[in-house]
């Protein structure tokens, strides 16, 4: 695969993107190293990249014109803005001059890290930031945004000496610095961390994180702030070196690369079916026209590895098909996949040979050899890239045909060794060439439903054959342990099985005839055991159910409190399995008893609860598998109710009655009937829904008889009311 320089020197790195397959070349210098930045370097870096925003007339004139063209309204604003989370706070010209200030005088100029000597009027940030309400407690430190996009920082260590001035009204070297109404900031010679110096400020804002620092709108890859380096966001892995890819460089190619967007109305899903909103960038359109790499038919495919080491792979046809995603901005059935700045791979709808959706990816790889599907850190035994059986041999993998042809290239004896069980399905076919290939399974087993040979001979040895033999295979079949020499393995010889050694012996044709019906003897044989076999295992069934339905299971359901249910059962043998399930939902689902032959459950007053026990046998199947035959299940059912109120305490006074009763457990109101019968039917006074537990009646009649009773009740979660038996009538003579 041929890989071809792009002209822009920014994106050197990243045209190492996808481009790691062995023999791969790249027109480039870049060594890996050249990418780590550590502190020292990036204070280094800072202090050339932070100059050229320094105030300099050449640098005003040349770089930011824009900074000098400001218009008249722009310019009469004089104002900047301070920013801390969600709050901002537009400071005026005369707020920033109230400020505590500093003044340069042309006897006692300020200097800064290029010896420019400054004379005017210094603001204190931190007065500033602390009479606009800003906070800036436990933060990182401070970045500044100019006109222009550069960003630069100071550490919480440098408020104190930090400073904002007026650019028209401060002078380097005896000419002002820019435009009045614009601001720069300012520490006197200061260049820690990069020259403090920066002009055209538009912003200053409270940063809790790391600021990456940013000219000429590209980032530099370290902190602003403190000069620490920024992680990258995908290592690119090739020819052996890693290269380091930054999220602002990712952002930029994706944002001039073909791309789809997935709708609510039009959404991507995988093979889970689960549903994708958002944009998906062409991971094709990126490695050709975003970074000119030529993908030719040379290259086996894509591989992609997540952070946790989950491996998969495309092949070159899907890779027309493959995206790329930021996981924060794609949601998956309305929630983001991830964090902001991580990636992941999808083909809409696609699972061949795993999920082609894969996340948090952190290594992407052109590779022309077949790698394997890896999972919790376990390879598969298949290729992930084109779904075939591969082998391992010294870290590098490989198909039966191409352990073959290596084979066939070494002089003397030509061996391929299996180093796994393996099982190729319904069949595999190895084209030998005009040569006699050993095939060692070196003990292990190999499945086939035939293995045939295109050309040349293969002789099987050394483990266990499954299948039917082909033409011109040699000593395969059952269990063997001994070689048949390649003079012996004439095509007119075939396998004939001997049932006394268990082995496959190599016979002329000739002699295979005359042991033909041996052979069909010893299969009829065989294929009866496995009949007997099945038998045995269906009488043990049929006994297992005799044997359960002799069994007579008991159970009961028990309304224990207002709140609770007990369900038990037991069986008239011992030891005898059961199978417990409650009805949930309107389906019968299995259940763990709390106790042998007990199930305790919670439970609410009016609503049913069913429970059901089968009594089960064990049995040997095929294989001597232990089964279980259960019987009938027996049903039973409790529903709890709240109880009754005890007989209620009454009292009367001046044509009153004073009604007090205990409480019901459960119960949330009481129901109160007063009447001139003993049933409390006639006369009636009613007092539903009361939510105490003593009640006064009213305007009674003096002297006459009166019948009180009372009932609790609760209305449950099914919005059902559930009501308590009624108490005995109280009987009393109002006064």
């Amino acid at each position: 695969m041929k890989v071809y320089k792009k002209a822009l020197a920014w994106f050197v790195c990243l045209t190492m993107l996808f481009t790691m397959s062995t023999g791969i070349t790249f027109a480039t210098d870049m060594d890996a190293d050249a990418n780590a930045v550590d502190n020292s370097e990036a204070v280094v870096q800072q202090l050339d990249d932070v100059e050229s925003n320094d105030v300099d007339t050449a640098d005003v004139e040349e770089a930011e014109p824009a900074a000098k063209a400001m218009d008249a309204e722009e310019t009469a604003s004089g104002s900047i803005e301070l920013i801390s989370g969600d709050k901002k706070v537009v400071v005026t010209a005369d707020k920033i001059k109230a400020a505590t200030s500093e003044t340069a005088t042309a006897d006692n100029p300020w200097t800064n890290a290029k010896g420019g000597a400054y004379v005017g009027t210094f603001y204190s940030l931190k007065s500033i930031l602390e009479t606009a309400g800003i906070d800036y407690e436990g933060a990182h430190g401070m970045k500044t945004v100019a006109t222009d996009g550069f960003v630069n920082g100071f550490t919480l260590n440098e408020i104190d000496n930090v400073y904002i001035y007026d650019q028209g009204e401060v002078t380097k070297d005896g000419e002002a610095v820019g435009a009045a109404g614009t601001y720069g900031t300012a520490i006197n010679g200061s260049e820690v961390a990069g020259n403090k110096w920066a002009k055209s400020i538009a912003t200053v804002e409270i940063a809790f994180d790391h600021v990456w620092f940013v000219k000429n709108d590209k980032c530099k890859h370290y902190c602003s702030i403190c000069g620490e380096a920024e992680p990258a966001a995908l290592t690119v892995t090739c020819d052996d070196k890693d290269y380091p890819i930054y999220e602002c460089e990712i952002e930029e190619a994706l944002g001039s690369v073909s791309s789809v967007e997935a709708t609510e109305e039009n959404f991507w899903t995988n093979a889970k079916g689960n549903k994708y909103v958002g944009t998906f960038y062409s991971l094709k359109s990126i490695i050709t026209d975003t970074l000119g790499i030529s993908v030719e038919d040379d290259i086996h495919g894509v591989l992609t590895t997540a952070s946790d080491g989950y491996m998969n792979g495309y092949t070159v046809e899907e890779l027309n098909e493959l995206y790329i995603y930021d996981q924060g901005e794609v949601t998956k059935d309305g929630a983001a996949v991830g964090a902001a700045g991580t990636y992941g791979t999808a083909i809409n709808g696609k699972d061949v040979y795993g999920n082609k959706w894969a996340k948090s990816v952190v290594n992407i790889k052109l590779t022309d050899s077949h790698m394997p599907f890896v999972k919790g850190g376990k390879p598969s035994t298949y290729c992930t890239i084109c779904g075939e059986e591969i082998f391992e041999v010294g870290d590098v993998y490989y198909t039966l045909q191409e352990l073959v042809d290596a084979a066939e290239a070494v002089d003397g004896v030509k061996t391929v060794t299996i180093n796994r069980d393996v099982d190729f399905g319904d069949g595999v076919e190895i084209d030998a060439g005009d040569n006699t290939v050993n095939l060692d399974l070196a003990g292990n087993k190999m499945t086939a439903g035939k293995l045939t040979v295109k050309n040349g001979t293969v002789n099987v040895s050394g483990g266990t054959f499954i299948g039917e033999l082909g033409e011109n295979v040699i000593a395969a079949g059952g269990s063997f342990s001994v070689e048949v020499p390649a003079e012996n393995c004439a095509k007119d010889m075939v396998p004939v099985y001997n049932s006394e050694t268990g082995l496959y012996e190599m016979k002329a044709a000739s002699a295979y005839e005359s042991q033909k019906t041996a052979n069909e003897l010893t299969k009829t044989i065989e294929k009866l055991s496995d009949q007997l076999a099945e038998m045995a295992a269906q009488v043990n069934q049929l006994n297992a159910v005799i044997q359960v339905n002799d069994i007579a299971v008991k159970a009961k359901a028990t309304a224990t409190s207002y709140k609770a249910v007990t369900f038990t059962w037991e069986a008239n043998q011992a030891g005898v399995l059961f199978k417990v399930e409650k009805k949930i939902n309107g389906v019968w689902t299995e259940i763990k008893p709390t106790a042998v032959g007990k199930y305790s459950d919670s439970a609410e007053p009016g609503i049913a609860n069913q429970y059901r026990v089968a009594a089960g046998v064990k049995y040997k199947g095929l294989d001597n598998e232990e089964l279980v035959q259960y019987g009938k299940y027996v049903t039973a059912s409790a529903t709890p109710g709240i109880g009754k109120v005890a007989t209620p305490k009454v009292t009367t006074k001046s044509k009153k009655l004073t009604v007090k009763w205990s409480a019901v457990a459960g119960a949330d109101s009481y129901d109160v009937y007063v009447g001139t019968n003993s049933a409390v039917t006639k006369g009636l006074v009613k007092y539903n829904n009361v939510k105490s537990l003593s009640k006064v009646t009213k305007k009674l009649k003096k002297n006459k008889k009166y019948y009180v009773k009372v009932r609790a009740h609760v209305k449950n979660s099914a919005g059902k009311a559930v009501y308590g038996s009624w108490s005995s009538a109280k009987k009393i003579k109002c006064k």
